[in-house]
């Protein structure tokens, strides 16, 4: 580069790079346009698909028109454009795009490819364009008529911007889909749906199905419940414009959507905040920041509302050409505008501030559904309590029934005695008076009272049948009343009368029968082997002698 103050013509490659730069400045820009100039085309279906977010692949297809076969060479042109001829133009433009510059910069900026094919045409062509925005290739391939617009490699010939855009794809990502998000809500009659592509899977990000009004896109894009919190928006101020000069009047018609002045209605942020011009999104900061405001005057100042609201303006009551996103918009009488804007919704939110939630004093005394539970819970568990009781005593003397397993298994029923009855009567009054059913009952109460009448049961079956080896083994000690304990000088010993052996002797006569090596045998074996005993046999009626006896 040369220096002094010489001038120096910018070469027109340069001009086009440097241009370029300034009219897609992220993603959301790039599908912008792209967007627009489908809706342009008269579209009635748009269909976006995005891969990696917008890193490698962005593709917006149309059922358009169509692009004609003498405009292949001159589409990609900057400043090549149906919409307008002359700078007077501006004044009546109601499209979407009007510059000619968005293919021509994107060329600049990536690889672009255009497959179109109109009513007319019997096949469709795939176009190819350079850098520079000329026509490389141009081959048929087959579509449906309309349009396909494919960008590759988003500002991979701007290295500090590309670089930037890699390492924030997902914060641009989500404000593109801010930006589709609005075109969503406003366009009536239109489908628009949007792709989401990773490596791994791939997501329907937003869809609406070309309603009529601009309700059911809402409905579409953000839920039947966020729109259930919504009231309409809709007024014409033609009539506040009629001064003392008629020429100088303005007509303003207002139709929209804005949240309920209510605390449960609003969100944390203004994420959800679209505004309109003639159907096209715009950026006016001074009308939100004034309806945020009064939102928090009547409502709750912690939430933002959620607001779609579409102005209708003569064309040239505004200049739409401020930059070139065509975001920002001047608008003639714009104080005008806001103060009508203020005082609506004054009027609107007002009702808002003299309504109050009336409580009654039954609400205050209402118990909770808690409490509610534990009653009907307790009430459920002493009323069978009460049922099993009545039951069990009108059945004394008749006898109680109980579920026994047939055979011993699962199953079967036997008759219960009275003191069965008694005792299971008892322990159920136990168990319904307990600590855990006081406080509001466990629902397994029933259940466990089932589980330890049962157990005391097989308890009581148990102690009968010991109870029973008690009385056999007291009739076997009844046996013994025909053996007679006789003492002697070292120890008593029992003598059997009948068969004149004495338990010592038989013993011994086992003791020969058996080979038994244990230790505890024979320790049973030395006792055995101690001195022999002197003992007497004593008939009964009949006296004898004493007489000794060897082992």
């Amino acid at each position: 580069m040369d220096g002094g103050n010489k001038l120096n013509v910018i070469d027109a490659e340069s001009v086009h790079r440097i241009c370029s730069g300034q009219v897609v400045v992220d993603l959301s820009t790039a599908i912008k346009e792209l967007v627009e100039n489908s809706l342009d085309a008269g579209a009635k279906k748009v269909e976006i698909k995005i891969k990696d977010y917008g890193k490698t692949f962005i593709q917006v297809a149309d059922d358009g028109a169509g692009v004609e076969k003498e405009n292949y060479a001159n589409l990609a042109r900057k400043h090549w454009t149906s919409k307008i001829t002359k700078f007077d133009d501006l004044a009546q433009v109601r499209s979407f795009g009007f510059r000619g510059e968005a293919l021509s910069s994107l060329c600049a900026l990536s690889k672009l490819t255009v497959t179109t094919r109109t009513q007319k045409d019997k096949t469709a062509t795939k176009l190819v364009y350079s850098p520079n925005g000329e026509l490389v290739t141009a081959s048929p391939t087959a579509r449906a008529c309309g349009t396909t617009v494919t960008v590759e490699d988003l500002f991979k010939s701007l290295p500090v911007r590309y670089r930037e855009f890699q390492k924030n794809a997902k914060r641009e990502f989500g404000k593109a889909v801010r930006v589709l998000q609005g075109y969503a809500i406003v366009c009536k009659n239109i489908r628009v749906l949007v792709h989401h592509q990773t490596k791994s899977r791939r997501n329907v990000v937003l869809k609406t199905e070309g309603s009529e009004q601009m309700r059911g896109n809402i409905i579409k894009v953000f839920g039947s419940k966020q729109a259930s919190q919504l009231r309409r928006v809709q007024a014409d101020f033609s009539t506040h414009f009629s001064e003392s000069n008629p020429e100088d009047t303005m007509d303003v018609k207002i139709d929209g959507w804005v949240s309920k002045c209510d605390p449960n209605c609003g969100r944390c942020s203004s994420d959800r905040q679209f505004l309109f011009i003639n159907g096209r999104p715009v950026d006016l900061p001074k009308i939100s920041r004034m309806v945020n405001d009064i939102y928090h005057s009547f409502c709750n100042h912690k939430t933002y509302p959620i607001f779609c609201i579409d102005f209708e303006l003569a064309t040239d009551r505004y200049d739409i050409n401020v930059t070139p996103n065509k975001r920002t918009v001047f608008i003639k009488d714009s104080q005008r505008l806001e103060g009508l804007v203020k005082r609506y919704f004054n009027d609107l939110f007002e009702p808002a501030a003299n309504t109050y939630i009336v409580q009654t004093m039954d609400s205050f005394f209402k118990p909770k559904s808690t409490d509610i539970k534990k009653e009907t819970l307790k009430k459920d568990i002493t009323e069978d309590s009460v049922s099993d009781k009545n039951k069990e005593n009108g059945g004394i003397n008749q006898g109680a029934e109980e579920e026994m397993p047939e055979g011993g298994g699962a199953g079967g029923k036997r008759k219960l005695s009275q003191s069965e009855v008694e005792d299971s009567s008892s322990l159920i009054a136990i168990d319904t008076e307990s600590p855990t059913d006081k406080e509001g009952g466990n629902i397994e109460q029933l259940d466990s009272t089932n589980f330890r009448f049962r157990k005391r049961l097989r308890r009581k079956k148990v102690s009968e049948e010991d109870t029973h080896d008690d009385e056999n083994n007291e009739n076997d000690e009844g046996g013994l009343s025909n053996m007679v304990v006789v003492e002697s000088e070292s120890s008593d010993v029992t003598v059997d009368i009948e068969t004149g052996q004495s338990d010592e002797l038989v013993n011994q006569s086992k003791r020969s029968s058996t080979n038994d090596d244990s230790e505890m045998e024979d320790a049973e074996r030395a006792q055995m082997e101690k001195p022999k005993k002197q003992w007497s046999i004593e008939s009964k009626g009949n006296e004898q002698d004493t007489k000794s006896i060897n082992d």
